[in-house]
């Protein structure tokens, strides 16, 4: 695993107020929650434009094509397949890494302050993460990161090369 940190370089606006969607990049046209604001973000400080993918299928594209790379956060699913709903967490997680794109890496999403720290995984590194900072909710059938934010930077950290 590799950790790159960058500068916050996104301008955005966040509302407290709005239920899910809490940021805008485009001064309040639409709104976008956390991990599509952390996509935009990991697109913006690598230099690419920081727009939202339209939630392309992990097992039919990237979330950052020139990278091969599927953008997780805090929070976030592991995938919103409909395929895999109700199967449990075992279930859930071989048929999802058994679908997906062959050489995936795997960018997790740190932003604190005006700072982001990126960590980049292969497809072993985020397995192990994802026994460990995540598990299956019932309720959403599907796998969730909602573990606390500071032991998976406590994790993470641990992992990096």
């Amino acid at each position: 695993m590799r950790k790159e940190t960058y500068e916050n370089n996104l301008s955005y606006i966040f509302d407290a107020e709005r239920r899910n969607a809490k940021y805008s990049i485009n001064n309040g046209q639409s709104w976008m929650n956390h991990g599509d604001y952390c996509e935009c973000l990991a697109k913006s400080v690598l230099g690419f434009e920081p727009k939202k993918d339209g939630n392309t299928r992990a097992d039919k594209g990237h979330d950052i094509p020139e990278l091969n790379a599927s953008v997780k956060s805090w929070n976030c699913g592991l995938s919103d397949r409909k395929d895999l709903r109700g199967l449990g967490f075992d279930e859930f997680f071989t048929r999802f890494f058994a679908d997906e794109i062959p050489n995936t890496t795997y960018i997790w999403v740190n932003d604190y302050a005006d700072m982001v720290d990126l960590y980049y995984m292969s497809e072993t590194e985020m397995k192990e993460f994802t026994k460990f900072a995540a598990k299956y909710y019932d309720y959403e059938q599907k796998i969730r990161f909602k573990l606390c934010i500071n032991k998976i930077v406590d994790y993470l950290e641990s992992k990096v090369a």
